[in-house]
This record gives C-alpha cells, sequence and structure tokens, in this order.
C-alpha cells in the first residue's frame, strides 16, 4: 500500500475510521491518510507530526476515543500525545529511556499501558535507567478505543 518506508512502526486510526495513522521513524514523521473502512484503501499522504531535529524518534502509536495520538518516543524518554490537528498537547517523562509502543487497556479502556526496550541499550547507560525492558500502566489519563481485530 506505500513505498519509500524506512522503518515501518505504529499504526492507529481515528475513532470514526475515516484516517489512519502511520509512524516512519527514521524520517521521525507520523503520516496521516485518508482511510477508506470499506476498501481498506488509503490516500492523501500527509505528514501529521514531524519530529525531525527533536531528541528521539516516534515508535509505536495509538488513538484513544477523543482521537488524539499517543507516540512513544524511543530515545527521548517520553509519550506525546498529539490533537487532531498534529499539535502537541501533552508530554509524559517515563522512567525509561526507549518507550517503544503504547496501548489502551483494562476493563473500562483507561490504562495506558508502554512497552520499553533493553536490547539497543548500551551496557554502560543502563544503570541510568534500570527500569529499561519493563512493561508499564498508567492509569486515568484517556480512554481508549478497541483495536481492530485481524480477520485474515
Amino acid at each position: 500500500m506505500e513505498t519509500g518506508i524506512d522503518i515501518s512502526n505504529g499504526i492507529g486510526w481515528s475513532p470514526d475510521n475515516k484516517v489512519m495513522y502511520y509512524t516512519d521513524s527514521t524520517p521521525q514523521l507520523i503520516y496521516a491518510y485518508d482511510f477508506d473502512l470499506a476498501t481498506g484503501s488509503i490516500a492523501n499522504r500527509r505528514v501529521f507530526v514531524d519530529r525531525s531535529g527533536q531528541r528521539g524518534v516516534p515508535d509505536g502509536l495509538t488513538v484513544d476515543a477523543d482521537g488524539f495520538v499517543w507516540s512513544a518516543v524511543w530515545g527521548d524518554r517520553c509519550i506525546e500525545r498529539y490533537d487532531p490537528a498534529g499539535r502537541l498537547e501533552r508530554r509524559i517523562d517515563v522512567p525509561v529511556l526507549c518507550p517503544t509502543s503504547v496501548a489502551f487497556g483494562g476493563e473500562n479502556l483507561d490504562e495506558l499501558y508502554f512497552t520499553s526496550a533493553l536490547i539497543e541499550i548500551p551496557k554502560e547507560e543502563r544503570y541510568k535507567y534500570p527500569l529499561d525492558g519493563n512493561l508499564f500502566c498508567i492509569k486515568g489519563l484517556a480512554k481508549g478505543i478497541a483495536e481492530p481485530k485481524f480477520e485474515g
């Protein structure tokens, strides 16, 4: 469906399923596409978030019930939340160097889970971030939407 991608990462859909968000980590971009739910087709690629020139790269993402996009930022010790226009609404500092992905869970989808990396953290840096490699949960930030199930 797309070419010219370097490091394929996060993908998510707006609550109305009309916009698909997609991360290409190396150029530090999150794209938005028009999405047709009936056909599964995408069109009109545009830059939703441009983090070029900033520390860290966008990695996994999810979308909440209000249409805000949450992105784990590898190498910058944070999770970022963007409004539907692509403006940074919130930055949450986390106790790991490389958060890798985010997803909502829990009975009410009001728990934000995020994963973190350990494998590419240099051994001499690991003492600074002893929680690297763990799974975390932050409660009460927002409510998520149910992730689509793969039918193929």
